[in-house]
């Protein structure tokens, strides 16, 4: 860079040229304005006079010699520092630099980043043009070339594909601007490899259509599921009308003809045969209720939801008193918190306490003095409620069967039921995006748990179901 020269002086170095060329005629035109009358005034002598007026000639050269001098030391010394400063932010530039002549579209100089980026030396670039190097990657002539370098001498950020030496393709931002090197038009041209950006982009772009194309697919899947879904519960409700219609029928034959039988041929029946007849009866009945749960638990998955604030303390007492009798409340002792209000559909929610009081009531059965407890906590966004019993519990590595249905942990000897109960109250917390769990030792009573939005409604707004 060293011999280049830039013909286009700094602000600061033009304004002190200024300065110096305005004092230098000032003083000029006062010399020339009184430097005679001066002499004419001091020296009355012609012979002095002409001496004087010699020295005053030869004094004015000297003062011109100086103050040209002077100028040109700060021309010369502008322009060393500005080529200087021009060079090291040439060679120091982290993006390629090239200075092309406009004319000819000849490269006088390129940077060290220049050789990083496409592979070629200095020595190897100056001299030569971009057709030469074959670095373009579309098709051109070199008065083409020239043609397109005017075109873009001052255009900035617009990108562009370029060959390195090695014959990679490089993605680059360039942005050109118009200089003068010894009063020569050039262009400056700024080169940012954005190669590893655009692929970056290209492999995200693909990742976004990628993901695309899964979504789609996942929504084709979750259609297909869905109707497969919704013919699964079209033929559950089918099953469901059939159990409910024809299987009742004979349900009710069965145990219609079994009373018949022990009204009509009691006298002729032995002890065995009525007691045969009885289990056929109470067999008869029992799957009368498991036809009556089983609908029941079909019939959750389709009802809509109806919610609203629930005043769970004066809900779950409710429940209680409603499926105990005062003699069964005589040997029972129930211990009732202040439960937090909750968010649901109260008759499905009623549900809920009145299946898993019911079941700590038959469970503990056998207890001299049954205990159940309710209670609340606030956990986080959730409310969590608890029915405890100190009844027969059950068996912990079995904890996971409890919710299934028709899934059983005691015989029916031991309780009756239908297996049911459970998985009713699963469903229907599930439903309301709550959570349900069961905690309990053989022998020593259960814990049941289940979960629900709470309330932030005020207490005149909650529901008094």
């Amino acid at each position: 860079m060293q011999d280049l020269h830039l013909t286009s002086p700094a602000v600061d170095r033009n304004w002190g040229v200024i300065k110096i060329v305005g004092l230098y005629l000032l003083l000029g035109v006062l010399w020339i304005l009184f430097s005679d009358r001066l002499a004419v005034a001091l020296v009355s002598d012609p012979a002095a006079l002409i001496r004087v007026s010699m020295l005053k000639g030869w004094g004015y050269i000297m003062v011109t010699a100086m103050l040209l001098y002077e100028l040109i030391r700060r021309h010369i010394a502008a322009l060393r520092h500005s080529e200087e400063r021009f060079a090291k932010a040439f060679h120091a530039n982290p993006a390629a630099v090239t200075l092309t002549r406009l004319n000819d579209a000849i490269i006088i100089d390129a940077n060290e980043s220049y050789q990083r980026i496409f592979g070629y030396h200095r020595d190897e670039v100056i001299g030569r043009t971009a057709y030469d190097l074959n670095v373009l990657t579309f098709s051109t002539t070199p008065q083409d070339l020239i043609r397109r370098l005017q075109e873009t001498s001052s255009k900035h950020d617009y990108e562009v594909s370029l060959r390195a030496k090695s014959g990679e393709i490089l993605d680059l931002l360039i942005s050109n601007e118009m200089i003068e090197i010894d009063h020569t038009p050039c262009v400056i041209s700024i080169m940012v490899d954005i190669t590893q950006r655009k692929r970056a982009e290209k492999a995200l772009r693909e990742q976004e259509e990628q993901l695309h194309r899964l979504n789609e697919e996942l929504e084709q899947r979750v259609t297909v599921r869905t109707a497969q879904l919704e013919a699964a519960n079209q033929e559950l409700e089918a099953f469901a009308y059939s159990v409910s219609h024809d299987l009742r029928a004979p349900l009710r034959a069965i145990n219609g003809y079994t009373g018949i039988l022990v009204e009509e041929y009691e006298p002729i029946l032995d002890d065995e045969g009525r007691r045969i007849c009885a289990v056929v009866q109470n067999e008869a009945q029992r799957m009368g209720q498991l036809i009556d749960d089983l609908l029941a638990f079909s019939r959750l998955s389709r009802a809509p939801l109806q919610s609203c604030p629930i005043h769970m303390d004066r809900l779950a007492t409710s429940v209680f008193h409603s499926i105990t009798t005062p003699e069964e409340r005589e040997r029972l002792e129930f211990h009732s918190d202040l439960l937090s209000p909750a968010v649901g559909d109260p008759s499905l929610i009623r549900q809920v306490w009145h299946n898993l009081l019911a079941n700590a009531i038959k469970f503990s059965a056998n207890q001299e003095r049954a205990l159940i407890e309710i209670s609340s906590s606030r956990q986080g966004e959730e409310n969590i409620y608890a029915v405890r019993d100190n009844g027969a519990g059950f068996d912990p590595q079995y904890v996971d069967k409890l919710f299934g249905v028709f899934q059983r942990l005691h015989s029916e000897h031991e309780f009756e039921g239908t297996g049911v109960g459970l998985a009713i109250v699963q469903r229907i917390i599930h439903r309301h995006g709550g959570r349900v769990w069961a905690e309990g030792q053989v022998g020593h009573g259960a814990c049941f748990y289940f979960t629900l939005p709470p309330s932030v409604a005020s207490e005149d707004d909650i529901n008094e179901l």
